[in-house]
């Protein structure tokens, strides 16, 4: 599929999804473990902010998790989403850990099979793959997030 082309709307199926969500809870698991003597609580909530946000927004548009159920995050039109589309879906989907994981129970309920953050974000969860190497996307979004850091800090100067 090239960058122009876009993703098909329908659905992902729930059980691959949920599977996904488990495997990135794992690696995410083990990333907090490794972490958390850096910055307690604060550094596992940093990790899962950057390996969410900078997975689903990049040429992969999947986490690890995602990818290895065979499914893509992607706009309403299908489309790659966006850095700041990316992060609210973050966002809402980590505050969802006060609420028990009950606003993933939404998806169940939905004709599109969203959860509450993707409703929010109006991104859709489906089954594809893109041909991107998942390492190399990934770098890729945090060198465009650094620039885009960095062009903030000169427009201070």
């Amino acid at each position: 599929m090239t960058a122009v082309e876009k993703a098909s709307l329908t659905p992902a199926p729930l059980g691959p999804r949920i599977w996904a969500f488990l495997i990135d809870s794992l690696v995410l698991c083990l990333f907090g473990l490794m972490t958390q003597f850096i910055l307690p609580y604060a550094m596992p909530l940093l990790v899962w902010f950057f390996y969410k946000t900078l997975s689903e927004a990049s040429a992969a548009q999947a986490t690890p998790g995602k990818r290895a159920m065979g499914l893509i995050v992607v706009n309403a039109r299908g489309g790659r989403v966006s850095l700041g589309v990316s992060l609210l879906r973050s966002t809402l989907a980590w505050f969802s850990v006060f609420s028990f994981f009950l606003v993933y129970f939404v998806a169940f309920f939905t004709p599109k099979r969203q959860a509450l953050h993707d409703l929010v974000a109006d991104t859709l969860v489906v089954e594809g793959s893109k041909g991107s190497d998942f390492p190399s996307a990934w770098t890729d979004e945090v060198k465009k997030l650094g620039k885009k850091i960095r062009d903030a800090f000169d427009r201070l100067k």
